[in-house]
């Protein structure tokens, strides 16, 4: 069923199918069709890269090698199709995420866009099984990582990355047409956790203004075999943001390496698939101001391999760091996740048209339009900029307008809801006021298009503060309107709306004090954990700190000028002084640059079950911060098999108390799934648990 209403009006792609259960009646899990598609996008010819500059002449296909693997890092396209059959009808809502910086939904070359891309997939779905499919039904969304192809100009030539636009366009859509040919009978568990502090922390750092709301929801997705209970997918949206791995250039001349890399991302999904099987799709969440200061850390990494003679930076230290941490609140989120019982399939769209009120998005955009950008580069503190390739012709321009898809998912009792671009956590923080969803409102985040950072009108003076916010970012009203699409579509997909609260964050709502004060973060690489056979549990600990703000606007890389009356340097800063939490406390010393400097990573043991509130604090320029994190310690976790009858039966000692995943190994050498299994010959059988810390422990017997 497809309802347009007009160029910018609402199109519902799907059907919204009641719930099977009777009324009264306790649901069981529904059931879904699942399936999932990897494809790589690894460039084969030398392409020109995203980030903080457009890498060697020529382009390059050198990938950054995984210090865990040894094995080059790959660029993917990962897809998730989900399929509802009732009464005979098909409906179908597909996610797919790209290793990319960013990604336009029209191009001035011709169909390689994301609304191209999602257009193809929906009419192959309608052709194979799926007649009501629509684009509304698709999301498709970049992780914004900083060291991939580029292939929307801006920090490279647009034209010189053509052929691999059209590769990606290409790749991900037999991805999204595979994820729907691999399908099969599943049951989809959905868990969610708040962790801010993988979205950045109140850190005088680019990109982010102190005191201003984070972002910290993830969601995961987690869908099984229906009959084995073996892990399909599991698809993740999170609020950290891939900006660690400069790639191209180094934005503090450290370093001449220029390699690809997929950021921290792959490491998380590598973790989950590790845990739970399956492929792990993650997809970025909230995206403006949540860059955590990882991003400034370039202290050399001693234990770490080299690459042709040269030394890494600590940047893959800190892509293992925050993949452990993103893959921790997965498992953490799926251990308190409940089965989805109502099978309801939906989605909705609108093309939202914006006005375009910041001059110098305009110039990249409609300036450089038809350009082949060789020679138009005015020149930054930072980097050379390009026109961008976007398509600015409608759908995707309106004269001094930009026109872009703004979709909403419903998946069961949950909603999605896609932000062309890198928006602030309060767009996320709104569209959750206003959309009442029983399974949680969610962003995905530089999904259908990707039109720079979205900050309100208010935001203006504070951007000189900033890194690049002056540059990219076409309208001051396009957050506001995305927050009331999502609403409206939400409401055309049976949920119940609030239209009164769906304006984002105010200003009077941020703590703009805090940009005169010192800054600190931490960053635990789990929060929650078991004890191990030495009875210790030892997270890593990093902590990050900058000097007050208000001394660094003089250091926004993006100005094309140094203001009047900035010192010469900032104020002295650290040591970082710890509290674990258990009576112990440790100094440790400040390395990196003065500004955006770090602690080395502390491991600290902890021998006892408990909660202990770890702190850290430093002091710069006679202010000081301080920041905590709870770390939670469970008792060491067990494996044991009990027989009843003919069945062995999982039992699972110590640990958090909830059994995430079992899995066994039977005397034939196969594999079945669950929490018993029934035992057809003599032998040993092998069990292996999973908790909901991701912490695994081993357990046999023979029959």
């Amino acid at each position: 069923m497809l309802v347009a209403l007009g160029a910018a009006g609402l199109v519902t792609g799907a059907v919204v199918i009641p719930p099977a259960h009777a009324a009264g009646r306790p649901a069981g899990p529904a059931v879904f069709r699942v399936g999932v598609a990897v494809a790589d996008i690894d460039p084969a010819t030398p392409a020109y890269l995203g980030g903080y500059g457009a890498g060697p002449t020529g382009g390059t296909v050198r990938r950054h090698v995984n210090p865990l693997t040894g094995r080059p890092e790959e660029l993917t396209v990962r897809a998730i199709a989900v399929e509802s059959v009732r009464n005979g009808h098909r409906q179908v809502v597909e996610l797919a995420s790209v290793d990319s910086q960013g990604w336009f939904a029209g191009y001035q070359e011709g169909p390689y866009g994301i609304s191209d891309v999602r257009a193809a997939a929906a009419g192959w779905l309608r052709s194979h099984g799926a007649p009501s499919a629509a684009s509304a039904d698709i999301i498709v969304s970049s992780l914004h990582e900083h060291a991939v192809p580029s292939v929307y100009g801006v920090f490279s030539p647009a034209k010189a990355n053509v052929w691999y636009l059209k590769q990606l366009a290409a790749t991900t859509t037999r991805a999204l047409e595979q994820a729907y040919s691999n399908a099969r009978a599943a049951t989809i568990t959905a868990g969610t956790a708040e962790a801010p502090w993988l979205g950045g922390g109140d850190v005088a750092e680019g990109n982010e203004f102190e005191g201003w709301k984070r972002d910290g929801s993830l969601v995961a997705l987690w869908a099984r075999d229906a009959t084995t209970g073996r892990t399909i997918a599991t698809y993740v949206s999170e609020p950290a943001y891939p900006n660690i791995v400069f790639g191209p250039a180094d934005l503090f001349g450290t370093t001449k390496e220029t390699l690809i890399s997929s950021d921290f991302p792959a490491y998380a999904e590598a973790i989950i698939e590790a845990r739970l099987g399956g492929v792990a799709v993650l997809a970025s969440g909230s995206l403006a101001n949540q860059a955590s200061p990882l991003q400034a850390d370039i202290a050399p990494s001693p234990d770490l391999p080299k690459v042709d003679g040269h030394p890494q930076t600590r940047a893959f230290d800190d892509i293992i760091q925050m993949g452990s941490a993103v893959a921790n609140n997965v498992f953490l989120a799926l251990a308190h996740g409940r089965p989805i019982t109502d099978g309801t399939l939906a989605g909705a769209e609108q093309n939202v048209i914006s006005p375009v009120t910041n001059p110098a998005d305009s110039a990249l955009s409609v300036l450089g339009a038809g350009d082949d950008g060789e020679d138009w580069a005015p020149a930054g503190n930072i980097f050379t900029v390009w026109p961008d390739d976007r398509a600015f012709t409608p759908p995707y321009g309106y004269g001094a307008a930009v026109g872009t898809p703004v979709t909403t998912l419903r998946i069961g009792n949950l909603a999605l809801v896609s932000e062309p671009g890198e928006f602030i956590g309060s767009v996320r923080d709104a569209l959750s006021r206003g959309i009442h969803a029983p399974g949680g409102v969610f962003v995905v985040g530089g999904a259908q298009d990707f039109l720079g950072y979205e900050y309100p009108a208010y935001v203006t003076p504070f951007t000189n503060l900033g890194g690049d916010e002056l540059i990219f970012g076409p309208s001051a009203t396009l957050g506001d309107q995305t927050v009331t699409a999502g609403e409206t579509e939400a409401q055309a997909l049976g949920f119940s709306v609030d239209p009164t609260s769906n304006a984002e964050t105010t200003a009077l709502d941020q703590q703009y004090a805090r940009m005169a004060q010192t800054g600190v973060w931490l960053l635990p690489s789990v929060t929650s954990g078991d004890l191990g056979p030495a009875r210790t549990f030892s997270p890593l600990l990093l902590a990050a700190a900058d000097p007050a703000r208000a001394r660094m606007g003089c250091d926004n890389p993006a100005l094309l000028f140094t203001p009047a009356g900035c010192p010469d340097t900032d104020p002295a800063l650290g040591p970082f002084t710890w509290q674990f939490g258990d009576g112990t406390t440790a100094v440790t010393p400040v390395q990196g640059r003065a500004r955006a400097s770090f602690s080395p990573y502390v491991a600290h043991a902890y021998h006892r079950p408990g909660v202990y509130q770890v702190t850290v604090s430093v002091t710069a320029g006679g202010s000081t911060d301080s920041m905590t994190v709870p770390i939670v310690v469970h008792p060491a976790l067990h494996a044991v098999i009990t027989r009843r009858g003919g069945s062995a039966h999982a039992v699972m000692q110590g640990g958090d108390g909830h059994l995430l995943f079992a899995v066994w190994t039977l005397p034939d050498g196969s594999h079945t799934f669950g929490p018993s299994v029934r035992l057809a010959r003599h032998g040993t059988v092998r069990l292996a648990v999973v908790d909901g810390t991701g912490t695994v422990a081993i357990g046999s017997v023979r029959l």
